[in-house]
């Protein structure tokens, strides 16, 4: 059995791992109860009917959180294609903003995941520039940054460039999420794009690439960088404060 390949629809055999002495515990969980499990719990939650449920996932800043987070993402997008249910390459920018407290071979794992990210976003518009070449020229959106951005379409996440409908854009509320990204633009919505001449359309951009090439590059230097000693992670709270996925690489600096 591939675990991974089968991710999402694999089951634990609780007979096989009682007969080979690995240790079970399992329950019945009703409305209105709660179920907390320890960090690092391998679990498996299977519906006994129509029902609701949340999830809530905590993680520490520390060196088996962020590696492992790191290690998952890469693993889902390069080898089992699952896509992640974090938002992986918004909370690696978050912490590549933190660089400053973080040791180097954390950085070098937000460097993995970031790098990934991007050159898969600069080939999906180049792609898109191929595919559309009379499309409306990339505006800056800066309420976007206030939001983890996933496609409408395919569910994943947004790290850059972006396509939205001018009826979402001009909506007094919070942007609600109707954004779809320029991998579908490519793929399944590319004959409704050719179709309609991007009429009520919009594309955005939300990071400037000179700034992510320096926020690589001040990575790079603090990971080749033997003597940098991080800061304190307990001087880290006021950073936390900081709008999601503001990318600025001022941190890197101090």
């Amino acid at each position: 059995m591939d675990i991974l390949g089968a991710e999402g629809t694999w089951f634990l055999d609780v007979d096989w791992c009682l007969a080979h002495g690995v240790a079970v515990q399992s329950l019945t969980q009703r409305a209105a109860e709660m179920v907390v499990l320890a960090p690092g719990v391998l679990h498996w939650v299977r519906s006994l009917g129509c029902n609701t449920q949340v999830a809530w996932n905590f993680g520490l800043c520390s060196r088996p959180q962020i590696a492992a987070l790191s290690q998952r993402y890469l693993l889902n997008e390069t080898e089992i294609g699952f896509r992640s249910v974090l938002p992986g390459q918004t909370l690696a920018l978050d912490l590549a903003n933190l660089m400053g407290h973080l040791p180097p071979d954390l950085l070098a794992h937000l460097k993995a995941v970031l790098d990934h990210a991007w050159h898969r976003s600069q080939d999906h518009l180049a792609r898109f520039r191929t595919l559309h070449p009379n499309h409306p020229a990339f505006q800056k959106y800066d309420r976007s940054l206030e939001t983890i951005m996933m496609c409408l379409d395919c569910k994943e996440e947004i790290l850059n460039y972006y396509l939205l409908l001018d009826s979402h854009l001009l909506s007094n509320e919070r942007n609600d999420g109707k954004y779809f990204c320029l991998k579908c633009c490519n793929t399944t919505l590319l004959d409704e794009l050719r179709k309609r001449k991007f009429k009520d359309t919009r594309l955005f951009y939300k990071l400037e690439v000179k700034d992510v090439e320096k926020l690589q590059a001040n990575l790079s230097r603090r990971i080749k960088d033997e003597k940098f000693k991080p800061k304190p992670i307990a001087s880290l709270k006021e950073k936390w404060q900081e709008p999601v996925s503001i990318l600025t690489y001022e941190h890197g600096k101090r």
